[in-house]
């Protein structure tokens, strides 16, 4: 399990490092797809529940740009912060003790959830605010 782990976040960081390398600028191939956010959320192996839940978060970061451009921002930056932290994350694996090993998961995994709330209730609002004009006429 622990093995099959480790090769996954090497996997993944190796896919990550060759796309985001295609760009001069970090943040320069940040537009409009899900891609981005299921790349985020793959950090940290996941359940089937919340492989789930990912591809929900994945459909409303797509809609939160669409609906509110600062706060798609906002929430790009989150996971960014995200992924810098897991990169420090992997790059000291072996440095670490297990508490901290587990410490640093349990983190990264607890802030892509929260993350992923933020986006589904902006987009919500996002949502209902375009309703609340269509109600008022």
């Amino acid at each position: 399990m622990f093995n099959g782990r480790v090769l996954f976040l090497s996997v993944f960081s190796c896919v990550v490092l060759m796309l985001s390398g295609c760009s001069s600028n970090r943040f320069a191939s940040r537009d409009a797809n899900a891609t981005y956010v299921n790349t985020q959320l793959k950090i940290i192996p996941r359940s089937q529940d919340k492989i789930q839940v990912q591809s929900q978060c994945s459909r409303s970061f797509s809609l939160l740009q669409k609906l509110n451009a600062d706060k798609f921002s906002a929430y790009r930056n989150q996971f960014d912060e995200i992924n810098d932290a897991y990169y420090f994350y992997k790059r000291n694996f072996d440095l670490m003790n297990k508490d901290s090993k587990e410490l640093m998961a349990s983190v990264l995994d607890s802030k892509l959830d929260m993350v992923c709330v933020r986006v589904d209730n902006a987009s919500f609002v996002g949502i209902y605010g375009k309703m609340k004009k269509v109600m008022d006429l």
